[in-house]
């Protein structure tokens, strides 16, 4: 069963076990960044980390707000034909 705590522009956390029985929890926030943009210049920007921790690994990935939409889009078509969902 996942469990869910949402605050304003913050999925605090999300924890569920996943098919192998492992307990996983997801952490995703919003918090600014620093990149450089088309042009070579440094620029901060607002963006989504992710943060993935299961009982042996642990997985941090800071994207940006566009980037996080089309991984979303993206995981909805690739999930939308899986039947074992």
């Amino acid at each position: 069963m996942m469990k869910l705590l949402i605050k304003k522009n913050h999925l605090n956390e999300s924890s569920f076990k996943n098919e192998l029985g492992n307990h996983i929890t997801i952490e995703i926030k919003s918090v600014k960044d620093t990149g450089t943009n088309s042009k070579g210049k440094k620029e901060e920007f607002d963006a989504i980390e992710i943060t993935m921790e299961g009982p042996s690994s642990t997985s941090t990935n800071t994207i940006t707000q566009r980037e996080a939409l089309e991984l979303y889009r993206a995981l909805e078509r690739f999930l939308k034909d899986k039947k074992s969902l």
